[in-house]
């Protein structure tokens, strides 16, 4: 499960996600699939990630020597809040942005404001995990991180919304233009 979380790994999810944001600038022809792939790998990526980071993160805290129960207690109470408070928070935008989406497809309206609740929200969880871990920071485990993964990969989860929305998207504007060959 290292490998899921070396840094080889997120170096690669940053670089997708800054490309991700720059085909937004740039116009070219296929510029709709290479946003679809992109949005789909990041959030196969980021889901990987979420299921597998509290296994990694209870694996790792009880394999360490100087660890006693009380920490232990203490570190798995901190660690599931956070994993709970941040997976609540990103079911409630998936479920919002899903509901836009699916009625601006229905009223063939603009899906903006899809954009904007995920943006918001992924930009959201980075901070509600970041203030998260500082009341975890303590001299014997780094647990202020792994919340922090948990939220750079809950982050990274919401790009699946980006995909859907471009998938509607496509459809509703396929949908508008006349086929050529039938007329």
């Amino acid at each position: 499960m290292r490998i899921i979380y070396g840094s080889i790994l997120i170096w690669v999810s940053i670089i997708m996600v800054i490309s991700y944001l720059l085909l937004n600038c740039i116009n070219f022809k296929n510029k709709k699939y290479l946003r679809i792939i992109i949005g789909s790998i990041l959030c196969i990526y980021g889901l990987l990630g979420s299921f597998t980071l509290p296994s990694y993160f209870f694996n790792r805290i009880s394999q360490a020597s100087w660890a006693d129960i009380e920490f232990l207690k203490w570190a798995s109470e901190k660690f599931s809040f956070s994993v709970n408070v941040l997976a609540s928070i990103s079911i409630l935008v998936i479920i919002s942005s899903l509901i836009i989406i699916y009625f601006s497809s229905i009223n063939k309206i603009s899906l903006e404001w899809s954009v904007v609740v995920v943006m918001l929200s992924q930009i959201s969880l980075i901070i509600i995990a970041f203030i998260m871990g500082m009341y975890t920071i303590n001299k014997r485990f780094d647990i202020a991180s792994y919340i922090l993964g948990v939220g750079y990969f809950n982050f990274l989860t919401l790009y699946g919304i980006y995909v859907c929305r471009w998938v509607f998207y496509y459809n509703m504007v396929d949908d508008k233009i006349p086929n050529k060959t039938t007329e």
